[in-house]
This record gives structure tokens, C-alpha cells and sequence, in this order.
């Protein structure tokens, strides 16, 4: 299952999101999408 999360503050890492989600479950995969050309995270 794929879940999308936006509205995020620039500063989040994968590894905070991953401690977030796993009280509900196993993470598999945590995926931040960022600028190419900048290389920041773009907030979703």
C-alpha cells in the first residue's frame, strides 16, 4: 500500500516519517520527493 503525505515542513527526513507511521505498522519504504535542481525536499 502507497500513502501519500503532503503539506510537510522542508525540514522532515525519511527517518522521521518512518519512526511516525511505524506505531501503526511495518514500513516497507519511505520515499521523499525532492527538487532535482536543487536537490530539497519539495514538501510532498
Amino acid at each position: 500500500m502507497k500513502i501519500y503525505v503532503g503539506n510537510m515542513p522542508f525540514s522532515v527526513t525519511d527517518g522521521e516519517l518512518r519512526s511516525k507511521f511505524e506505531e501503526f505498522g511495518a514500513v516497507e519504504e519511505v520515499t521523499i520527493i525532492t527538487d532535482r535542481d536543487t536537490g530539497r525536499p519539495r514538501g510532498f
